[in-house]
C-alpha cells in the first residue's frame, strides 16, 4: 500500500484500527448479548446496532462487551451473570449504571472509546463516578 492509498483509506475509515468496548445490551451481529439476564446467555444476535454498524464502518475494532445491571435498570453494574463491576480507583466504591462497565474500562485505561445507551443517566453517572467524559448525543447523530 502506498502512501496515497493510505491516505484513502483513513479518509474513509477516521476510526481505523482504534479499539472499542460496548455496553452488554446493545445488539452485535454474531455475539451473545445477555443485558444481566440468565435467559439470554447463549442467544446470539442476528444483526447489529445502528451505532455497531457505524462504528465498524468507520474502521474501529470491537473488542469486548462490558457489565451492565440486570436490564439495564440500575444504577449499579451488578447482575446474576457477572457479578457486580469494580470501581477502578476505589473497590468499595460504586461504578454506576446502567453503562457502568463501559465507565470502568475506560477509567482503567482498557477501552479508548465505550458505547452505551442513557435515557436517564445511564452514560452520565458512570462517567461521573469513574472520572472519565461520558456524552449523551442526540439520537441519530452519532
Amino acid at each position: 500500500m502506498n502512501d496515497e492509498e493510505l491516505q484513502e483509506l483513513v479518509k474513509a475509515k477516521p476510526l481505523l484500527g482504534v479499539p472499542y468496548t460496548c455496553k452488554d445490551a446493545i445488539e452485535v451481529e454474531g455475539q451473545v448479548v445477555t443485558c444481566g439476564i440468565y435467559s439470554q446467555q447463549g442467544v446470539k444476535c442476528t444483526s447489529s446496532a445502528e451505532v455497531i454498524k457505524r462504528m465498524n464502518a468507520a474502521g474501529a475494532i470491537l473488542i469486548a462487551l462490558t457489565n451492565v445491571p440486570e436490564v439495564c435498570m440500575w444504577v449499579e453494574s451488578q447482575n446474576g451473570i457477572y457479578g457486580r463491576t469494580k470501581n477502578p480507583y476505589d473497590t468499595r466504591r460504586s461504578v454506576g449504571g446502567s453503562s457502568g462497565g463501559e465507565g470502568a474500562l475506560i477509567s482503567a485505561a482498557g477501552s479508548l472509546i465505550g458505547v452505551g445507551s442513557d435515557i436517564g443517566g445511564s452514560i452520565r453517572i458512570p462517567s461521573f463516578s469513574n472520572g472519565v467524559f461520558g456524552m449523551k448525543n442526540t439520537p441519530g447523530k452519532f
